[in-house]
């Protein structure tokens, strides 16, 4: 929600719903639940490397402020 420039989605990029398990998140890590806390990023393609850069920073933000609230 902090990010609203962002397409961020959970789940199976095949899924409408985002409540399948990614399969390729699972196979590339071995860990179901690391398939379950995966987040997908999507790109269009015109998007430009400005963009990928900002879009890299504000993920680094949103992080940083889950992981605050996580240590108080």
């Amino acid at each position: 929600m902090s990010m609203p420039g962002l397409a961020l989605g959970t789940g199976a990029a095949c899924s409408s719903t985002g409540a399948n398990l990614s399969h390729a998140i699972k196979a590339m890590t071995g860990d179901e639940q690391a398939a379950r806390e995966a987040i997908r990023l999507s790109f269009g393609r015109f998007t430009t490397p400005e963009e990928m850069a900002q879009a890299a920073e504000e993920m680094i933000v949103a992080v940083t402020a889950i992981r605050e609230l996580q240590e108080d």
